[in-house]
């Protein structure tokens, strides 16, 4: 194809797969981090108020921008509550909060209570809380706030809700008017990221090409449309075949405990191993529609000791703790080296073409049996088989 041969051709000078991002990994506080850095009129991109008077004209606040200078940008905020707001920033007579939301669910009243917090810390300023998805549309549960709670605050404009694709008209203003280039070049990269990670994109070119061939001519269109119609039913019966593909390729003594992969929140694949009581190794969605995928080992009684959590730490990575039943997991990444899977199915084609050709199961039985190792070496936990069952 010419496409594939120019691009090839010019691959030296574009490099157009390369993006700072994908060593960064961004989690949701490395992401706020960077929120609040462009944010930030004192932070070192050195163009002031800029980018906050943009941000502040993109989610159509019609509050003051003078006085920006002064602005103060916080990240994790602690509540009375005991919650934390992942992003304030307190201006001259207004407070805007930023609930970051790229990967995790909504906990029960979530932003209700936030609100509550903002009418309490600015009861006589202007106030908003922002609520900022992964996905264009993205709003709060009905178990973090009322629907009708959540119409008022909007109609005061106590509330906005948007979304990580809907912020690139913002950074791309604050692109188009950055006056360094180093600073644009970040822009340039976290846009990359953006449309990579919550779009789906990894190439604009190569999407653009896909449109102008699909637009050629009516049946190009009718095709591709009646495509986008089963899509939901094509990747169902993708997702159909791991079963079977984890069955066949686990090894003497490894068990399939559990298999509900679906578009559920919570679906999840868990594997017992052989000399291993008490834990399972588990991959989990903890966001519907095939989103924010995490992986490790999943207790099912028993204890799970600080050695355990050292050894698995050395052996792939800084872990964290979900609950008592996932006391350690990281999130699937591209670039995890134990487990390199993309963490959200809806954007990335990676996970079902792995599926169709029938070498996603073979990473998560690789995976299993590399946490294997690493437990035998800790000791293992304590609970019984029937345990593992029980749950």
């Amino acid at each position: 194809m010419a496409f594939d041969a120019a691009r090839q051709r010019y691959n030296r000078r574009l490099a157009p797969d390369f993006n700072v991002f994908d060593f960064l990994a961004p989690d949701e506080l490395r992401l706020s981090s960077i929120l609040a850095w462009l944010l930030s009129p004192t932070a070192s991109h050195g163009q002031g108020t800029l980018f906050l008077a943009e941000f502040l004209h993109e989610l159509e606040l019609d509050w003051p921008i003078d006085g920006l200078e002064g602005a103060r940008v916080d990240i994790e905020v602690g509540t009375p509550e005991r919650r934390r707001v992942d992003l304030v920033v307190r201006m001259t007579g207004a407070v805007l909060g930023i609930e970051n939301k790229p990967f995790a669910a909504d906990q029960p009243n979530q932003v209700a209570d936030y609100l509550v917090w903002l009418d309490r810390e600015a009861p006589e300023r202007r106030r908003c809380l922002v609520y900022l998805a992964g996905t264009l549309g993205g709003i709060p549960s009905e178990g973090s706030i009322a629907a009708a709670a959540l119409v008022d605050r909007q109609a005061a404009k106590q509330f906005r809700a948007t979304s990580y694709p809907a912020l690139l008209p913002w950074l791309a203003r604050c692109r188009g008017l950055c006056g360094a280039d180093s600073v644009a070049s970040f822009i340039d990269a976290m846009m990359r990221y953006i449309r990579s990670q919550f779009m789906g994109v990894r190439d604009m070119t190569e999407r653009e090409q896909l449109v102008k061939t699909v637009r050629q001519s009516s049946d190009n269109l009718r095709s591709a449309l009646q495509v986008i119609k089963a899509a939901s039913d094509i990747r169902s019966s993708v997702l159909s075949t791991l079963e079977d593909q984890i069955r066949s390729t686990l090894p003497n003594g490894y068990n399939l405990l559990s298999y509900n992969m679906s578009e559920k929140q919570y679906s999840n694949v868990q594997i017992a191993m052989p000399g291993i009581q008490g834990i399972c190794f588990s991959i989990e969605f903890q966001a519907g529609d095939h989103h924010w995928l995490i992986y490790g080992a999943k207790v099912r009684g028993g204890d799970f000791d600080l050695e355990t959590r050292t050894r698995l730490d050395a052996a792939f990575g800084l872990g964290r703790r979900v609950s008592e039943h996932w006391p350690w997991h990281r999130r699937a990444e591209l670039t995890e080296h134990i487990f390199p899977v993309a963490g959200d199915w809806r954007t990335s084609e990676q996970p079902w073409i792995e599926m169709a050709e029938g070498t996603l199961a073979q990473k998560i039985v690789d995976a299993a049996q590399a946490f294997r190792e690493v437990l035998t070496a800790a000791g293992g936990g304590t609970a019984s088989m029937e345990q593992l069952h029980s749950r």
